[in-house]
């Protein structure tokens, strides 16, 4: 794996800063670092939607939360068998955006519960 190159802020997509495409040690960096994102994402998410459940504190929502989860996890492991085809990668983006969504409510409905 090579990160010198693969995570810049300013540059063309699948480019180095110097405009040569990226090298399959960048994309392999590129790829695990988001997987152990998402590793750490679904633990705590599933953490949060297990508490608020066990609790009572919202618990359609906090199944909502879980049910995205568990389909954006789903749509991810899609993605890496079928080896990116476009309609299952807009689907997991797609899904990205209802989880934060759905955790934005969840802000919104326990700040409003004080």
């Amino acid at each position: 794996m090579d990160f010198r190159d693969a995570f810049h802020v300013l540059r063309e997509l699948g480019q180095t800063p110097d405009g040569a495409m990226l090298t399959m040690a960048n994309l392999t960096a590129i790829h695990w670092l988001h997987r152990l994102g998402a590793l750490v994402t679904f633990c705590y998410v599933g953490w949060l939607a297990w508490r608020l459940y066990a609790q009572g504190v919202l618990r359609s929502l906090a199944l909502a939360i879980a049910a995205v989860l568990l389909l954006q996890v789903g749509l991810g492991i899609a993605n890496v068998l079928l080896q990116l085809p476009l309609p299952i990668a807009v689907l997991h983006n797609a899904g990205a955006a209802l989880l934060l969504t759905l955790t934005v409510i969840l802000n919104f409905r326990l700040a409003s519960r004080r």
